[in-house]
């Protein structure tokens, strides 16, 4: 079988890779970087480097504050490349990664499911590009075996976001937004991989179902912070943010900085109630996620060299 992945350099497609060549799969990677000649909005080389592929791993995807142009090129766009040179080549399958993004991140779920519908309300470009991604593959699921798989905040060895937030912990410079009780939407990065190597060799699903897919189980943010600061050896966070407060900031961070990394997502992710069921991945994939939270952050923190 002959596989390949787009998003080939980020942090998940890069594991993704990884993983696949560690079962001595024929795999090809598709990314932006100047060692590649193509990418996914490029539809003549997605057209040669699709050919006599059986299962392609939709991974790329942008994500940032203010570049609506951009993430709808790379996220809606380029999705709606990849399906269509898919099914042109007679691709046999896709597995294409969204996000939980799309059920609304400015809300509070208290255990919501894949029937959910669509949020209605954002202020970042990237949620709308990832629910149009969505509806066109989902309008394509009778021409190629499609799957899309959810995940919340990805995080473990290799993540940007992850060695900031441990950084920020240890240094004593992490603040709650609010009170840090509200639930998070963890997806450890081996839990995902699972999910995405499952759905590779399933061959009783129906084509067109939807996985959410988190760590599985209650978790608030404080909690997570206070599981960190023991790791580390670190005294617990005790200072936080005013919910008003930050978003009045990130409001200037966001929209007049455009800095990625101080976005009224963020806040909106930090400061709302983010638990999702995966009791269909559980039913449908055999899913059985590492709920071990002491050692994924023992080998976070190491992979970065934080502890």
């Amino acid at each position: 079988m002959r596989l390949a992945v787009t998003g080939a350099s980020g942090f998940i497609g890069g594991r993704l890779m990884e993983e696949l060549a560690s079962k001595n799969a024929e795999v090809v990677g598709i990314c932006r970087s100047r060692y590649t000649k193509g990418n996914v909005l490029d539809r003549s080389y997605l057209r040669e480097v699709l050919r006599d592929v059986d299962l392609v791993y939709h991974c790329a995807a942008v994500l940032g504050g203010g570049h609506k142009k951009k993430e709808y090129e790379v996220n809606t766009r380029g999705t709606e490349n990849v399906i269509e040179i898919a099914v042109e080549n007679r691709v046999k399958r896709l597995v294409h990664l969204s996000s939980l993004a799309v059920l609304g991140e400015y809300s509070d779920h208290q255990g919501d499911s894949e029937e959910s519908p669509y949020a209605t309300r954002w202020k970042d470009p990237y949620t709308p590009s990832k629910i149009e991604a969505e509806k066109i593959i989902l309008m394509r699921r009778k021409e190629i075996e499609a799957y899309i798989v959810r995940p919340g905040w990805v995080w473990g060895p290799g993540d940007e976001a992850s060695r900031m937030m441990l950084e920020m912990i240890s240094s004593g410079k992490f603040r709650f937004i609010g009170n840090g009780s509200n639930l998070t939407y963890f997806t450890y990065i081996d839990n995902l991989l699972s999910v995405l190597l499952r759905l590779g060799e399933v061959d009783d699903v129906v084509s067109g179902e939807v996985f959410n897919i988190t760590d599985g189980y209650r978790l608030s943010l404080k909690e997570y912070v206070d599981t960190v600061c023991q790791v580390l050896g670190k005294e617990p966070v005790r200072k936080s943010v005013p919910v008003p407060i930050a978003e009045i900031l990130a409001w200037f961070t966001d929209v007049l900085l455009r800095d990625p990394h101080a976005t009224r997502q963020n806040v909106a992710i930090m400061s709302h109630d983010l638990y999702f069921s995966v009791e269909k991945a559980k039913t449908l994939l055999g899913y059985d996620p590492d709920t071990d939270l002491e050692v994924q952050i023992k080998e976070t923190a190491r992979h970065f060299k934080i502890l």
